[in-house]
């Protein structure tokens, strides 16, 4: 059985069901499911983080992206260091989502945060490569127009 922790450490919430559905691609449900469990959790920073995906698979940039931001926000407000692989893998996505509406200064932000995490790991390098890439893809947009 899948648990996250929440707020209040004690207290564990069961993301079992929103979960399956989520992997079982019934997205809607997932995302109702992860709702339902904000209103009485709303610091729950999982569910925002499955909301975000779910939302990304449905063609929801907008939708994804907020949710992503929320997900950071309640996972950088802990200062124990233990989220730095979630953020690396929030940031990113977040990149995702805008580099696909075409918002590339707002994906490049995302990287930089990756590289400001630990500018010697992987993600910090695979980040550095994508930056490089909305470089080329700015400059063959412009050159377009």
């Amino acid at each position: 059985v899948r648990y996250s922790e929440t707020a209040t450490p004690q207290m564990k919430t069961d993301i079992t069901e929103g979960v399956r559905e989520f992997e079982a691609k019934n997205y809607l449900k997932s995302i109702s499911f992860f709702e339902r469990l904000l209103v009485e959790n709303p610091d729950e920073a999982i569910c925002y983080w499955y909301m975000a995906l779910c939302f990304n698979q449905i063609e929801k940039p907008e939708r994804a992206s907020g949710s992503l931001q929320k997900y950071i926000s309640l996972i950088s407000s802990d200062k124990s260091g233990g989220n730095a692989g979630a953020l690396k893998q929030a940031y990113t996505t977040l990149a995702y989502i805008y580099l696909k509406q075409g918002r590339y200064e707002q994906a490049r932000a995302q990287y930089l945060k990756i590289i400001g995490l630990d500018s010697s790991s992987a993600a910090a390098a695979s980040a550095r490569e994508a930056m490089k890439r909305i470089e080329v893809i700015k400059k063959r947009s412009e050159s377009e127009n």
